[in-house]
């Protein structure tokens, strides 16, 4: 495992963590708020390595990477979209495939809002949200979660870690062990009250920016998610019509970790699919 430090959109120190095959064909994975790039160790250490370069970084605010100082810098799609391409050209990542989970999605659509899929292999959007901040957003998230919000934001620490805790749970249909329990929360607990807040008062709709969408796209939702609703992949396949559905029964919002093994062969098959397409 190789770990870089890459300055971002505003000259923020970005943490980015490599394995796989270093000749291999780029997947860059993006993970959801709270999150970190720990989340997607089941693919960094799947079959996915033998044939793919696998990068997986922490979003600004998260994980090891930098805390801004400034609130609105975690707003300024610019500066997100300056994130992804900063490690893009960093890497010399050559038509990297995105894989984007939950609030990802937004920061993919960030991407695309200023740089478009020219430079992208493809897009998988896992349980992606894409709209944010407003009642349409809202309906697509789930009850539980919009219950939790006062208490992710509160700068009581023992509300904020009660809310944490739900939170992490509502992740997944199959809970996970202990150790990936106690794991997953203290790394959502890295996330300051100022950083949650700042990244939760952004409004965003992606419907725009997705239906200019060429290259190819993959949705991966699972159809017990409590957090992201179906409704929402159902939404960004409205505005691609071109991107493939493939719904995980019965699996929640980490259908990478609870479903694993069905979650790597087809993200190999999607990328594979777009390196051919590449090259014809």
């Amino acid at each position: 495992m190789t770990q870089y430090e890459i300055e971002g959109g505003g000259g923020l120190p970005l943490s980015v963590r490599e394995a796989g095959n270093p000749k291999g064909p780029p997947i860059l994975f993006l993970h959801g708020l709270m999150q970190c790039s720990l989340c997607w160790s089941d693919q960094l250490g799947s079959s996915l390595a033998d044939a793919f370069r696998l990068l997986c970084m922490d979003l600004r605010g998260h994980g090891m990477s930098g805390r801004a100082a400034h609130p609105e810098e975690y707003q300024d799609s610019r500066l997100f979209a300056d994130d992804i391409a900063a490690v893009i050209d960093a890497l010399d990542l050559d038509k990297p495939v995105l894989v984007g989970a939950s609030y990802a999605g937004l920061v993919i659509n960030d991407y695309l809002a200023c740089y478009g899929d020219a430079g992208l292999g493809g897009i998988n959007y896992v349980a992606s949200t894409v709209h944010f901040g407003t009642e349409k957003a809202n309906g697509h998230l789930g009850r539980g979660l919009l219950d939790l919000v006062p208490g992710l934001l509160s700068r009581d620490l023992a509300e904020s870690i009660s809310a944490t805790r739900r939170f992490v749970r509502l992740f997944y249909a199959t809970q996970p062990s202990q150790a990936d329990y106690e794991t997953v929360l203290a790394y959502n607990m890295l996330v300051p009250p100022d950083v949650r807040l700042a990244l939760a008062s952004r409004e965003l709709d992606g419907d725009a920016v997705m239906s200019q969408v060429t290259c190819p796209v993959l949705i991966t939702q699972g159809t017990a998610d409590e957090i992201v609703l179906p409704s929402m992949s159902e939404a960004i396949c409205s505005r691609i019509p071109h991107a493939k559905m493939s719904l995980y029964d019965g699996a929640g919002h980490t259908t990478y970790r609870e479903a694993a093994e069905r979650f790597n062969t087809e993200l190999a098959s999607f990328a594979q699919g777009a390196l051919g397409r590449q090259n014809r």
